[in-house]
């Protein structure tokens, strides 16, 4: 997995210990802000650009979210 997304994921969750990297993004706190924080980081940081419609997803834990990225 790539380190500069888990970077990005924990912190617009403001989690300094991380989580569980198969729970979903909104059961770990996740909020409006902190999706478009995370989008835009992913888009400058990673050069990728998801569907914030993503993050509201069962599909948005990290590890899903790594393997999405890494399809693109």
């Amino acid at each position: 997995m790539n380190e500069k997304l888990a970077s990005l994921y924990w912190n617009s969750l403001k989690m300094d210990i991380p989580g569980d990297p198969d729970s979903c993004y909104l059961d770990l706190g996740g909020n409006s802000i902190g999706i478009f924080i995370l989008s835009e980081g992913i888009r400058k940081d990673l050069g990728k650009t998801i569907d914030p419609a993503i993050l509201l997803s069962e599909s948005s834990s990290l590890n899903r979210l790594a393997e999405q990225l890494e399809e693109f």
